[in-house]
């Protein structure tokens, strides 16, 4: 759609005066330049103003159209590329060498080291024995690979699901790179045969469900499942001893109720498991509480379409609240949580499309 076309159209919609026009126009068009028109969910030559338009459009009155209109400009929350690279781009400096430094400091105590020289190894030897796994495509490892170049490509991979061929594979070329230096120490806490500490990095959590939690089998046993599960049920096949490893879960955004959730199951499950866990988030997101009129909107206009087994696994007593009833307004560039208000990427035209990665076989 001719972009004065559309904007004509939205003037229309809105039933802006003249006054109304010059004041949203311009903001408009430079949210959708800067933000907006970097939504990756769009279909080719979409642009926002145009999937601003059609969404209003389905809103009945001028009132409703301008109670939607208002909440897009006032309240959400749109992550673009630039920020969210810039949060990869600063793990490996703010979280793992922080991690790493002091690792140093506690096996050169243990083992009576003063030496520089033999500290500066040491280092080098812990970073080399480290493992980063991403826990979805949105962990954008490739971005993370081409930032820390002082990581080697093999420690690297972007999926969880590790097969033993490849896990061996990584085994072997560790223990090759790091073979100088236990051929001239034998420090104690440390072993050439196993990773010292497991990256899971991931984008974005609004409810920590997916990561880890405990359900019911079909034998009404209490069991543990979620992402974090599914790489120790591997490592524990194929490392020697994985309670000497230690799991960092890094979520560039994240929610406080999501790191409750998750902080709250890893105590459990270290007190079960004995594994160490420990929940590194880049930055918070923060839930809204919708105005009553926006929240009547959101009931009104509400799809239960969207709901299947796995959006039912987290509280839905509210589920135009979202997922787990998360109620945030956040956008993230590459795709739309479904945590965030299902008002945005729910309805028959979306605002922002979303594409779902879990889905029911129908």
């Amino acid at each position: 759609m001719n972009q004065k076309l559309s904007e004509q159209i939205l003037a229309s919609v809105l039933d802006w005066d003249t006054q109304e026009i010059a004041e949203n126009i311009r903001s408009l068009e430079d949210f959708a330049e800067l933000k907006y028109d970097q939504y990756q969910q769009y279909q080719v030559g979409s642009r926002f103003m145009e999937n601003l338009t059609l969404w209003l459009y389905q809103f009945e009155t001028v009132e409703e159209r301008r109670q939607a209109f208002n909440f897009v400009k006032d309240q959400i929350v749109f992550i673009s590329q630039g920020e969210l690279y810039h949060l990869i781009n600063s793990i490996l400096p703010d979280v793992m060498r922080p991690l790493f430094k002091r690792s140093v400091q506690e096996i050169s105590g243990r083992n009576d080291i003063k030496d520089i020289g033999i500290k500066k190894e040491l280092l080098k030897v812990i970073r080399r024995q480290s493992l980063i796994l991403g826990l979805s495509d949105g962990a954008r490892l490739d971005v993370f690979r081409r930032g820390a170049r002082v990581i080697n490509n093999e420690q690297v991979l972007i999926s969880y699901e590790i097969k033993e061929e490849r896990m061996k594979s990584i085994i072997s070329k560790m223990k090759k790179d790091t073979a100088c230096f236990y051929e001239k120490y034998r420090l104690e806490g440390m072993c050439p045969d196993n990773i010292l500490n497991v990256f899971l990095m991931d984008d974005f959590s609004g409810s920590g469900i997916s990561y880890l939690r405990q359900e019911e089998d079909e034998d009404k046993n209490r069991i543990w499942d979620g992402k974090i599960v599914k790489v120790i049920q591997q490592l524990e096949k194929q490392m020697k001893n994985i309670n000497d490893i230690t799991i960092h879960v890094i979520l560039y955004l994240a929610t406080q109720k999501a790191r409750k959730h998750i902080e709250e199951y890893v105590e459990r499950f270290y007190k079960d498991r004995k594994i160490r866990i420990k929940v590194h988030i880049l930055q918070d997101i923060h839930e809204i509480v919708p105005a009553p009129h926006l929240e009547q909107l959101m009931i009104k206009y509400y799809d239960d379409g969207i709901e299947d087994s796995h959006y039912r696994k987290g509280k839905h007593d509210k589920p135009f609240l979202g997922f787990d009833e998360c109620s945030l307004p956040v956008v993230i560039y590459h795709n739309t949580p479904n945590n965030s208000f299902p008002i945005i990427w729910g309805m028959k035209k979306s605002l922002f499309p979303r594409i779902t990665r879990h889905k029911d076989v129908s």
